[in-house]
């Protein structure tokens, strides 16, 4: 199981997912404002995260 999570979390499309599983969590006493800031914190690093993560299989050039 851990590994398998550690395989997850080296693909650009598992910090999407959370960006897309923390946005539908508005429902959960968060004002309209604060989900707001939160979300986009948590988007702009998740954003980050799939920029510099390699995909499974790609060789770094440096």
């Amino acid at each position: 199981m851990t590994k398998r999570l550690i395989k997850l979390l080296k693909e650009p499309s598992t910090y999407a997912g959370f960006a897309v599983l923390l946005s539908g969590m508005g429902i959960y006493g968060l004002s309209e404002d604060a989900w707001t800031q939160l979300f986009s914190g948590v988007a702009m690093i998740f954003g980050f995260l799939a920029m510099v993560v390699l995909d499974p299989g790609d060789k770094d050039d440096d």
